[in-house]
């Protein structure tokens, strides 16, 4: 991500007025970089129990049958991002 802030200031944008960035993963450096990175939070603890409730379960069932799950990530808002009616 910060290559890519220096990739855009270097063409003459600037963040966020001229163009918005979200990352994903929420990375430790998001927070600590300028402008901090408006990210999207995968819940990584939710997702492992499930996935090692899965596995134990295939392996005490060994033709269970595929099944789908969806996790709501969150959105973490930061500097990178111009809020709506901003200038």
């Amino acid at each position: 991500m910060i290559g890519v802030i220096a990739g855009l200031h270097d063409g003459g944008l600037r963040v966020p007025r001229d163009i918005s960035i979200v990352g994903i993963d929420d990375l430790y450096l998001d927070a600590l970089i300028s402008p901090t990175i408006t990210s999207i939070r995968q819940p990584i603890p939710e997702i492992a129990e499930a996935m090692i409730g899965r596995l134990v379960k295939r392996i005490e069932t060994p033709n269970l049958a595929p099944a789908e799950q969806v996790f709501r990530p969150a959105l973490v808002v930061r500097n990178s991002v111009r809020r709506l009616g901003a200038k």
